[in-house]
């Protein structure tokens, strides 16, 4: 038996025994329409080991709505703004619970972001804690003083954002493929910078540095799988540079993603855009079809010719509403599609 199928038997013995294993079991883009009711949302995530739900209005402009299980349901930021957290637990208006098969909504009096109006459709991501992929955090910090905070489960960390909660403050983020010193702001359109640079990562431990203001704060990382075995990858980080107009470029993964984002970061900067298979990323990059959007912003979702691409292994940028000029680097994210889970689980009984 080769190596191979020796780890894709165990991944299946794994993935049987409840361990996640698989990209399917700790990531999900579900689309739904709103309907103004309670109700629940069955991702197949076991979501009360933890994580993120993270749900858009698609069809007309509306705020981002995070809603984590390090701070609690109901308690809900918005990655476009700067703003506080809302604290709406108990009122029935947003996520309500982390379930074992998804998350529950509340009703919807469109004050949070408009997530369950009826007629409205919506896109949630959600990302579950797990080894070598995600882990949300809280940490209380006091200026005048470093705090660190322990990443190590995720192995090699890739990206992650830093937001307070108890009063507005920008989303500081760090990124492996940043030049060191710097911060980049998930909120805005700006470049990396060195102004309040208050997070460093040496190995897994984050810093949030002496200077940075007294509060509470919510942790967002990513991993980075690149150093994993190719089939035991789930999520890269990186950076690549564009150099010229036109295209298509590749950034290659070694594998299919279903979701990625991109930022152009230097010498200027460019918004926040992801893409995803379930709203449209499709193999051609001037296909309308290829829904995006903006994080840094509440805009609904369009389709931008031009803009990304999928392939079997990793995806294309294209020129249109990406600008591409000489020496452009932009910095990304990319999670994988689905592993064959069906075909693990044959292999149990052909091997």
């Amino acid at each position: 038996m080769s190596n191979v199928s020796k780890k894709m038997l165990m991944g299946a013995a794994g993935a049987a025994g409840g361990g996640a294993v698989t990209v399917d079991q700790v990531f999900s883009t579900y689309l739904y329409t709103g309907n103004g009711a309670s109700r629940n949302i069955v991702t197949d995530l076991d979501m009360t080991e933890g994580g993120l739900v993270w749900i858009k209005k698609r069809n007309g402009s509306s705020q981002h709505v995070l809603v984590d299980s390090a701070r609690g349901v109901g308690k809900v930021l918005r990655i476009n703004l700067a703003d506080e957290e809302v604290n709406n637990a108990g009122s029935a208006k947003t996520v309500t619970a982390f379930n074992n098969n998804g998350f529950s909504l509340g009703d919807d009096d469109g004050n949070m972001g408009v997530n369950n109006q009826p007629e409205d459709t919506q896109v949630a991501w959600s990302w579950r804690k797990a080894e070598k992929f995600f882990l949300p955090a809280t940490v209380s910090h006091s200026n005048g003083s470093s705090t660190t905070v322990d990443l190590s489960s995720l192995g090699a960390v890739g990206w992650l954002t830093v937001k307070r909660t108890d009063s507005a403050g920008d989303w500081y983020s760090w990124h492996r493929s940043l030049t060191s010193g710097n911060n980049i702001k998930a909120n805005t359109i700006a470049k990396e910078t060195t102004t309040n640079a208050y997070l460093s990562v040496s190995g897994t431990t984050l810093t949030i540095a002496s200077g940075t203001p007294t509060g509470s704060y919510v942790v967002y990382a990513w991993a980075d799988n690149s150093s994993e075995d190719a089939e035991n990858q789930m999520i890269k980080c990186g950076s690549i540079n564009l150099a010229a107009a036109g295209g298509p470029h590749l950034i290659n993964l070694g594998w299919e993603p279903q979701y990625v984002w991109i930022k152009r970061n230097g010498p200027s900067g460019g918004n926040w855009m992801y893409a995803d298979t379930m709203r449209g990323l499709v193999a051609d990059s001037t296909s309308t079809t290829n829904i995006t959007n903006h994080w840094d912003t509440a805009a609904a979702d369009d389709g931008v010719a031009n803009a990304f691409g999928l392939r079997q292994n990793g995806f294309v940028v294209d020129s249109g509403q990406i600008t591409i000029t000489d020496a452009n680097n932009y910095i990304f994210m990319a999670v994988r599609a689905p592993m064959m889970q069906k075909l693990r689980m044959r292999l149990r009984f052909l091997i």
